[in-house]
């Protein structure tokens, strides 16, 4: 569940207890599900390096964008910064760095803050045209 967490820890061994440790504490936030903008779920370009947009969250530091074949065969996840990539309150606009070759495949994006994530979006398919 989503909220703050306190542990302590401490040895036992043999019937004999160590002291506790101190408190410690974590949170485990939660982060909404982005919204994708473009392109469109469908989209056909000849562009092998496209441009992706998907609108921001609010707590989010990093996003996790992944691109997959139709077939679901895994092709690359790659972490994008919210502060370089993103419009405060607005959109996040990313482009891939290495060419995508000729073919058809599927990308979606989550939201994410330290070991946090947010719910993958639905996946969008693209087609890279000759």
């Amino acid at each position: 569940n989503y909220g703050d967490y306190y542990w302590k820890v401490r040895a036992k061994n043999s019937g004999e207890e160590g002291a506790w440790s101190d408190l410690r504490t974590f949170t485990y936030t939660e982060l909404e599900r982005t919204v994708q903008v473009s392109p469109a779920n469908g989209h056909t370009t000849s562009d092998t390096t496209p441009e992706f947009q998907w609108e921001e969250i609010t707590g989010a530091t990093m996003y996790l964008f992944q691109i997959r074949l139709p077939n679901d065969t895994f092709v690359g996840n790659w972490l994008v910064s919210d502060a370089t990539f993103c419009v405060d309150g607005g959109n996040c606009i990313w482009e891939l760095a290495d060419p995508l070759p000729v073919g058809e495949y599927k990308w979606h994006v989550r939201a994410k803050n330290g070991r946090n994530y947010g719910r993958w979006t639905a996946y969008r398919d693209i087609e890279i045209l000759p």
